[in-house]
């Protein structure tokens, strides 16, 4: 049987997603194959699950409870190396439907090893104009001339021994850049482009936004899985100790972002002509 570890990190109130999302994966995702959960969490009687190793973390305050989750991840590297695939999954989803090997285990024989999942809000933006980190500093940085996809943070994983070398070497640029005093733009998941970035193409495969469908949003089309309006929950702005901006601040910044990177983008362009 194949033996699948899913990654999972809830500490502080998000806890609370913990039940929903042990339920419908237990019952749905990969259901004819051995799965153990490890759970990374300050809360030491969250579960008491045959299948569920607790691995206790304390938790930190924003950002560093989510951009520290490799070198968390490292902490079981000697157990997770028994697994065939690993997983990980943000605490906020939920399976809603049977998800079966063939769509979301990488195909070996075709050389695939890596599994992620395009962002819903990026999958038909230009890739100047997505979330890359640009600083040229940072060991996340992807310079604006280079055209990818954006990746979401919340659903990655594959073969086991290609995942852990992932999680190796995304634990160290992330340490790297904090001893240099930076933070990427948009934390682990800022690492996770930048790696994947760096991959052959036939050995990752993108899965659709269905697998991360924003509840907040509501898309139109399926949700296979699904990411719970955390604001439905607890305050966010609050957990992130963060004040959320009006809609005319935001819209603005926004448009100077935008112009800002089709100028860049444009000198690029301009210097290799």
């Amino acid at each position: 049987m194949i033996r699948i570890a899913i990654l999972y990190i809830c500490t502080g109130q998000y806890k609370v997603f913990w039940n929903d999302f042990y339920e419908s994966f237990q019952a749905q995702f990969l259901p004819k194959c051995q799965k153990k959960y490890f759970v990374f969490t300050d809360q030491g009687d969250l579960c008491h699950k045959e299948n569920v190793h607790i691995v206790y973390i304390p938790h930190q305050e924003w950002p560093y409870n989510t951009l520290m989750r490799f070198e968390f991840f490292l902490k079981e590297k000697k157990e997770l190396e028994s697994f065939d695939f690993i997983y990980f999954f943000n605490a906020n989803m939920k399976c809603n439907r049977i998800i079966n090997e063939q769509e979301i285990l990488p195909d070996i024989e075709k050389g695939e090893k890596l599994i992620v999942a395009i962002h819903p809000l990026y999958k038909n933006t230009k890739s100047r104009h997505c979330p890359f980190e640009r600083n040229p500093n940072s060991k996340a940085y992807i310079p604006y001339k280079q055209e990818c996809k954006y990746i979401m943070g919340s659903l990655n994983g594959g073969e086991a021994k290609a995942y852990l070398s992932l999680i190796a070497e995304l634990a160290y640029d992330t340490k790297l850049d904090l001893e240099r005093g930076i933070i990427a733009r948009v934390h682990d998941e800022s690492y996770l482009n930048a790696f994947v970035t760096k991959q052959s193409p036939d050995t990752v495969r993108y899965l659709s936004p269905s697998y991360v469908y924003p509840m907040d949003l509501s898309p139109n089309y399926p949700a296979y899985i699904s990411m719970l309006d955390k604001r439905d929950f607890f305050d966010v702005f609050e957990f992130k100790k963060c004040r959320r901006r009006s809609f005319l601040i935001r819209a603005f910044n926004k448009i100077k972002r935008y112009l800002y990177e089709d100028i860049a983008y444009l000198i690029l362009w301009m210097k290799v002509r």
